[in-house]
């Protein structure tokens, strides 16, 4: 049969023309469109706006340093000396500052002699606080560490946006980069890298192109298991709401991310496993907790407290400093913090808290 039986007909006469099999595809094909044209459009007006690459806010990569792709930790700061001048404007204010680079890692003290650089190491370990987002190289903590213990190399190992996994994976590379010369090292802990060691979509989306190691559970332990990285189908499918809402849902189950729980969970055994290492090559380890303008949420409280309680019981040393409060138990952001964005430490809650690692470190390897 002729699936056009007369070129002349009208629209309703060739479908009528068609036979009964045709027409069941015919109106089932007219019907899904009509049927995802309704959910595209009550997933725009009812769900909230999807994760998806072109809707991703102007990347600040700019005002960072370099970044590499690397296979086991997702990026590293570009493994190379340069300088960079950080300028950003917030709605409070402008930062201006330059961080000087040696081989991807942050400056932490003027440049050192022989025997300065044959001192027993202090790996500083962590994210842009720790690496020092928006202050000049001497304001940042390990800088002001490393004043205050002459007799030790500090290392700055921080790197921005790292959770907690991968700021000790780059602490081991270090420490088999210098072997017998690690003497200690020590992880600014912050909440919010919990959420970064779950790696959701949101998560991943202000990564894009690079990824974070994805861990896993195993027996008492973890494993790492790859890489992984935001979910996109390309600029032109990501322009359905109803499609980016279903693979961002289906990228929780493709990279196993874990729930909230399951992530406070994972952050801890990554810890744990990195204390056992420490321990088995006679390197001092401890843990101290950032303090942060929103630390006093729900969120941060319960993954705190469950962080601290969980490493001491594990028998790792974990400080909590002691840090100027105002009566509702908040930081003051304009004083602490750096006016682009009010959430990076400033030179004056560096100061505080260098005071705070020092004192920690002391307790762990002696004066």
């Amino acid at each position: 049969m002729r699936y056009l039986s007369n070129k002349n007909a009208l629209p309703e006469q060739e479908f009528m023309s068609l036979s009964p099999e045709r027409k069941n595809v015919l109106l089932t094909a007219v019907a899904l469109l009509l049927a995802l044209g309704l959910a595209e459009m009550g997933a725009r007006i009812i769900l909230p706006p999807p994760y998806r690459i072109r809707s991703r806010k102007p990347s600040s990569m700019k005002a960072m340093p370099r970044f590499a792709a690397d296979p086991d930790l997702g990026w590293v700061n570009a493994p190379e000396d340069a300088t960079y001048h950080f300028v950003s404007a917030g709605a409070n204010g402008t930062t201006d500052a330059v961080y000087h680079m040696h081989g991807g890692l942050r400056d932490s003290s003027p440049p050192r002699t022989a025997a300065q650089a044959a001192n027993p190491i202090l790996i500083a370990t962590g994210c842009s606080f720790t690496y020092g987002m928006g202050v000049n190289d001497a304001d940042t903590w390990p800088w002001l560490v490393q004043e205050q213990m002459p007799g030790y190399r500090i290392i700055n190992a921080g790197t921005n946006a790292y959770g907690v996994g991968q700021a000790l994976l780059r602490s081991d590379r270090l420490i088999s980069q210098f072997p017998g010369q690690v003497k200690a090292v020590m992880l600014a802990f912050g909440d919010f890298q919990v959420d970064r060691d779950r790696a959701g979509q949101k998560d991943l989306l202000s990564l894009y192109p690079f990824g974070r190691p994805r861990f896993v559970e195993a027996g008492s332990g973890v494993k790492r298991e790859g890489t992984v990285r935001f979910w996109t189908p390309g600029p032109f499918l990501e322009r359905s709401s109803l499609l980016m809402h279903v693979i961002n849902q289906v990228a929780i189950i493709g990279n196993k991310t874990p729930s909230e729980d399951g992530s406070r969970e994972l952050s801890a055994r990554l810890i744990e496993d990195f204390a056992k290492r420490c321990r088995a090559r006679n390197i001092a380890f401890g843990v101290i907790v950032l303090p942060h303008g929103s630390d006093g949420g729900p969120y941060s409280t319960k993954t705190r407290n469950f962080m601290v309680d969980r490493l001491r019981k594990s028998s790792i040393t974990t400080f909590v400093p002691d840090f100027p409060r105002g009566p509702d138990g908040k930081i003051n952001r304009s004083k602490y913090f750096i006016a682009s964005d009010e959430f990076h430490p400033d030179r004056e809650y560096n100061l505080i808290f260098a005071q705070s690692v020092r004192q920690s470190l002391e307790s762990l390897i002696g004066k």
